[in-house]
């Protein structure tokens, strides 16, 4: 009987919503250490997110890569942006 412990990594799940707009699912999904060394965790969240109504492509990603290291730096630049839009949306040219 194994009696391996089950690791509930956190996974984000880059995909599409029944809006066709790109959208973010998280899921924990349950794997053993060996699971999670070869990836299933990736594939358990992807299905996850297509049992929950998201259609692909998809991409998931879990703390331990690139995209998730790029989170913090992508909404601050996203969010400096809009601010520089509102700034100049509201401006105006005399001439």
């Amino acid at each position: 009987m194994n009696h391996e412990k089950l690791l509930t990594p956190k996974v984000v799940v880059l995909c599409t919503n029944a809006n066709g707009d790109p959208s973010f699912h998280t899921c924990t999904p349950s794997v053993t250490q060996a699971g999670l060394d070869e990836g299933e965790h990736y594939e358990l969240a992807k299905e996850n997110a297509r049992d929950n109504g998201y259609e692909g492509p998809m991409l998931a990603f879990d703390s331990m890569d690139e995209a998730a290291h790029q989170l913090g730096d992508i909404v601050k630049w996203l969010s400096e942006d809009d601010l520089r839009e509102e700034a100049s949306a509201g401006a105006t040219v005399e001439g």
